[in-house]
């Protein structure tokens, strides 16, 4: 292939103007009853606005610590961790996340679980449910609003929570495993419908993924995490036009890229 792009944890490749994120030396370290277990050190990280890009890594090497601590779940221990030049603290609002798993509530409607954020921050209204509309046609699931979690396939259910986690209008989207939980073929096609989504909504996504293919697939660049704790190895540039196909997955480059990051893991083992 061509040679793969590169850029080194220190020195993140920029792709102009101010980064949305921005994230220095960031450390985080767990208090545990059989002491204290430290996650990630020295994380430096730039996410330019409108960017899709993945985190990989082997398992408790801090790639779902970083998701929480942008969302505001948990507060990082050291370093700094801004977005839009704000630091990030409890509760951070400009963010949605989509989980491995759906968690709609069963007791509500689809179109009820996609405006719950709206009604948890106040009053719904013709404007908001407009939105929920739209979000649910961009996906395909405009026939189903009026149905419950139970009657979707879990494809289905994982469509209708990043629905959700947009309605609200964030800058960001955090995605930890969304797909994880799917066969292959219903994986290889939500990921072709979320790159659909990225482009339409120009979104800025974080995605936390175990799968090289998926984030290589899905992505502009591929940050790629060490063992515990969790350092960056390198940034990796995916060389692939924004949108993308399934025939992409047979493309000789990209089996190759994904071959680069591979190597990674298997010095590891």
């Amino acid at each position: 292939m061509s040679e793969v792009l590169t850029g080194h944890a220190t020195e993140p490749k920029v792709h102009g103007g101010l980064p949305l994120i921005h994230l220095k030396d960031l450390g985080k370290e767990y208090v545990t009853s059989s002491g204290n277990v430290k996650a990630l050190a020295n994380v430096d990280l730039d996410v330019q606005r409108g960017e899709f890009l993945s985190i990989v890594g082997p398992s408790g090497c801090g790639k779902t610590s970083i998701l929480r601590i942008l969302s505001g779940l948990i507060p990082h221990s050291s370093g700094v961790a801004l977005l839009s030049g704000e630091k990030i603290g409890p509760g951070a609002g400009d963010t949605g996340v989509v989980f491995q798993k759906s968690v709609l509530l069963p007791w509500r409607t689809v179109e009820e679980n996609v405006l719950l954020p709206i009604e948890l921050r106040g009053k719904i209204t013709q404007e908001s449910r407009d939105e929920a509309a739209r979000l649910l046609a961009l996906v395909g699931l405009e026939e189903f609003a009026k149905k419950y979690p139970s009657e979707l396939s879990g494809g289905m259910q994982q469509r209708a929570a990043i629905c959700r986690a947009l309605i609200h209008d964030p800058s960001v989207l955090l995605m930890d495993e969304p797909f994880g939980a799917l066969d292959a073929m219903s994986r290889d096609n939500l990921n072709v419908e979320l790159n659909k989504i990225w482009i339409a909504t120009k979104k800025t996504v974080i995605l936390i993924t175990h799968s090289i293919p998926e984030a290589v697939f899905l992505s502009q660049r591929v940050v790629v995490m060490s063992a515990r704790p969790g350092r960056i190895l390198e940034i990796v540039d995916v060389p692939f036009a924004p949108m993308r196909d399934l025939e992409l997955l047979g493309d000789a480059e990209f089996g190759d890229v994904c071959s680069h990051i591979r190597r990674f893991f298997k010095q590891a083992a």
